[in-house]
């Protein structure tokens, strides 16, 4: 294939993409064409199976994108000096609610105890095809830069619990630790993956109270909850920074942009409703 057929087809698969997301977008105002899904880890052995069957290198993803390996985000991260690459030896000390020097981190390790929170974010088909066909980076670019931005926005809203002098409420942290596991397709069926580009998004049940000055168990209920407004929120950032669509009339934008309209980014991939 020569150069301008390679163009003539990425063209026409993201115009295509384009305009199912703009569908899709315009029937599920508020989200649901991008959607996250929440699995709760409760046992280290569990955890760690996941990470090696599931989430690591040389899973079902890694022979066509070997270069999406984990990498850790949150503020509880970066107070325990993790970052960059996820080693499996940190991610298992973690699971074992362990430091990555090996000291206990919270006080409690029970058996059946929550030990991670996977929230996965998974985008339309049409996003995934138009990344699988086209091969635009900026695809991928935009998905990763919407995960982070709402991983970011739930992080504000951690909290722990306090039981202390009679207490019973939960308090505001404001920090977590997180790693996250890019995948572009799904698990093979009769030995052929199906295009499917999604993140994991790896919590652990960890978060660091400042007023006490220890690290406690991470409460994530009013996260829980509230999906559905994280969930519309990934799926207005994703439909701007991948094709520009603001969903200006949906509940998504609303939220995230208040009695404003978004102006187009440089990179932006379509902008046919940007603000110049």
């Amino acid at each position: 294939m020569d150069n301008f057929s390679r163009i003539l087809v990425h063209v026409l698969v993201a115009l295509v993409a384009y305009g199912h997301y703009f569908l899709v977008s315009k029937k599920r105002e508020g989200g649901g064409a991008a959607v996250i899904f929440i699995n709760h880890v409760k046992s280290a052995s569990q955890a760690k199976d996941y990470y090696s069957q599931h989430l690591s290198p040389g899973d079902y993803y890694a022979k066509d994108a070997a270069e999406m390996k984990g990498v850790w985000h949150g503020r509880g991260a970066k107070m325990l000096q993790l970052s960059g690459e996820v080693r499996q030896e940190d991610y298992y000390r973690l699971c074992d609610n362990l430091t990555p020097e090996g000291k206990q981190l919270t006080a409690r390790t029970k058996d059946d105890r929550r030990v991670l929170t996977d929230f996965t974010f998974d985008t339309p088909k049409s996003v995934s095809l138009a990344y699988e066909l086209g091969g635009d980076e900026r695809i991928l670019d935009a998905m990763r830069e919407s995960v982070r931005e709402t991983m970011a926005e739930m992080e504000k809203a951690v909290q722990t619990r306090v039981r202390k002098n009679g207490s019973d409420k939960d308090r505001p942290t404001g920090n977590m630790i997180w790693a996250e596991h890019i995948h572009r397709t799904t698990r093979p069926v009769d030995g052929t993956p199906d295009p499917q580009l999604h993140c994991h998004a790896t919590v652990f049940n960890a978060t660091f109270d400042s007023v006490e000055n220890r690290w406690k168990a991470i409460q994530l209920g009013d996260i829980v909850r509230d999906k559905g407004y994280y969930q519309a929120g990934f799926h207005a950032r994703l439909a701007h920074k991948a094709f520009g669509i603001r969903l200006r009339n949906s509940k998504a934008w609303q939220q995230l942009h208040p009695g404003r309209n978004r102006p187009c980014h440089r990179g932006q991939i379509f902008a046919p409703h940007c603000d110049h």
